[in-house]
């Protein structure tokens, strides 16, 4: 089966996740495992006498019937349900999915949550929909739940043209994409959830009601088309075979050059989740990895700087090593920066230093008060883990009513940025008149007023932090970049002349080829 030449809009592309499957009923997809071994399609029963046949099957004499009592086709969906349901006590084994067998295999073992059947009409496509509704809980009943959509009425009425696409996008629109995507709208992560609608041999006006509201689809979930190869007759044996191949295309050409522009934008401001969620739906164009790196970035703009470092499923240590992020990158940069990695996990402080990614994303989004919290919150990291490396505790430079009355309360104390502060200043001999003492002491004063008091602070406010202080913040535009070089100048004051700062760090790295990756494939 070839896809439909109304679809333009999708490109092939390789199955790897289905949440919900989408499904158009007819005939020709339902066969029967006849007792001489033989599956005849119930689509077909005026073949080398298939009628007969399959008379027979249902335990009804073939000689004999006048031509006025041969049976319709809807007779044949609603007969062999009843034989299935009734006589053989809810056994479908002998049900063949004659072109969808293998989808819904490969869509089951890809994570298949929910089947939708959509029957074409009320009487004939419906009762053939229950086949194999009956066949799928029978043979996936423990992956799958399954859905038949009962048609409307006047589905069953001859529409043609322009007519029966509008009434078709209407019902997809209104009622069947709704109740299809009701799982994203409660998923945790919607933009990786998948929608997959098999296509409907021969039906170009369903073919053309999707496509008007692919567009919008697009934008909600990540959506698959599934075109199934024609069934296959065996010339010794006569038996439709069930199709073993398929086509998978998705949305692609018509909606990638605004989703490109929108996704670039996103980036370069830091909203990496929207970046995702506009990458994921083109794996075709690098959006398969790309939409996995803004996924990880978005840990480390969110703060999340521990999980973005050590979890291994969810963290970049699974993206550097996926295969195809191996063929987009230099290979000298794939090696750069999977030795970086495995520095920031040896080594707490470049790990704390890595959040300056997160900072500098906050100042460029206008959020100054997080910003300044999450620059201070860094500083303050820094300063523990000297603390806790040089036993400060123990050196005396917390003051005596700060310090833990026993050894054992000792390795519990958490001493707050204030003490943490003190104790530096102490061990670098940092004189309290001098700009670097009074620098720190207002950074965390203000940060314990914006926590103490729930309240924001302005940029100008911000900026007060160091002008008073004698080190005032050089004007630039944009106007967070100047700030940005401060708070990082103020951050290495505070580390170990000892420590080696990875510059740019990790998350920065990654951004910039990200973000040039997408630029570059217009």
């Amino acid at each position: 089966m070839s896809p439909s030449a109304n679809f333009s809009s999708f490109v092939e592309c390789q199955l790897d996740r289905v949440d919900v499957l989408l499904m158009r009923v007819g005939s020709s997809q339902v066969g029967w495992h006849c007792q001489d071994g033989i599956v005849r399609s119930l689509s077909e029963t005026d073949r080398d006498d298939g009628e007969n046949l399959l008379r027979r099957e249902l335990g009804a004499n073939p000689l004999g019937i006048a031509e006025s009592e041969k049976w319709i086709g809807g007779n044949w969906g609603e007969r062999f349900y009843r034989y299935c349901t009734d006589t053989l006590g809810g056994d479908f084994s002998r049900v063949e999915l004659l072109t969808d067998d293998a989808i819904v295999e490969d869509c089951a073992r890809s994570g298949l949550k929910r089947l939708i059947l959509w029957a074409i009409d009320p009487q004939e496509s419906l009762w053939f929909a229950r086949l194999i509704s009956g066949k799928v809980r029978q043979s996936w009943h423990q992956l799958i739940e399954v859905n038949v959509l009962t048609p409307d009425v006047a589905a069953g009425k001859a529409q043609t043209g322009e007519a029966e696409v509008e009434s078709l996008q209407h019902r997809l629109k209104m009622e069947v994409l709704p109740f299809a995507l009701q799982d994203a709208i409660e998923a945790d992560e919607p933009d990786r959830f998948v929608l997959a609608i098999r296509d409907f041999s021969g039906d170009n006006a369903f073919s053309t009601a999707l496509e008007r509201c692919a567009p919008s689809l697009a934008r909600q979930c990540r959506v698959l088309h599934l075109h199934p190869h024609p069934v296959a007759t065996s010339e010794t044996e006569g038996s439709d075979e069930s199709a073993a191949r398929y086509k998978i295309t998705t949305l692609a050409d018509d909606n990638w050059a605004l989703d490109r522009l929108r996704a670039i934008a996103a980036w370069r401001q830091g909203w990496f989740q929207e970046a995702a969620t506009r990458l994921a739906a083109y794996p075709n164009f690098y959006g398969g990895v790309l939409s996995e790196l803004a996924r990880r970035l978005t840990l480390l703009s969110r703060g999340e700087t521990h999980r973005f470092v050590h979890d291994r499923d969810l963290g970049i240590e699974s993206w550097l090593q996926d295969p195809t992020f191996s063929q987009l990158a230099d290979p000298n940069l794939v090696e750069l920066w999977r030795e970086q990695l495995a520095y920031l996990k040896k080594h707490p402080y470049a790990e704390a230093w890595e959040a300056t990614f997160s900072v500098e994303r906050l100042l460029q989004q206008g959020s100054y008060t997080r910003g300044f919290l999450h620059f201070a919150q860094t500083l303050e990291q820094l300063l523990y883990l000297q603390y806790k490396d040089r036993d400060w505790l123990a050196q005396g430079l917390i003051v005596d009513r700060d310090r833990p009355k026993s050894a054992a309360n000792a390795n519990l104390y958490q001493p707050g940025i204030k003490q943490l502060i003190s104790a530096w200043c102490k061990a670098t001999r940092q004189d309290k008149n001098g700009s670097v003492y009074r620098l720190f002491d207002r950074i965390g004063n203000t940060r314990n007023a914006i926590l103490h008091y729930g309240g924001a602070i302005p940029f100008d406010d911000v900026l007060l932090v160091w002008s008073t202080t004698g080190m005032p913040v050089e004007f630039t535009r944009p106007q967070y970049v100047g700030l940005m070089a401060r708070m990082k100048e103020t951050l290495s004051l505070a580390c170990d002349r000892n420590w080696k700062i990875p510059e740019p760090t990790l998350g920065q790295a990654l951004s910039e080829w990200g973000l040039g990756l997408v630029i570059s494939h217009g």
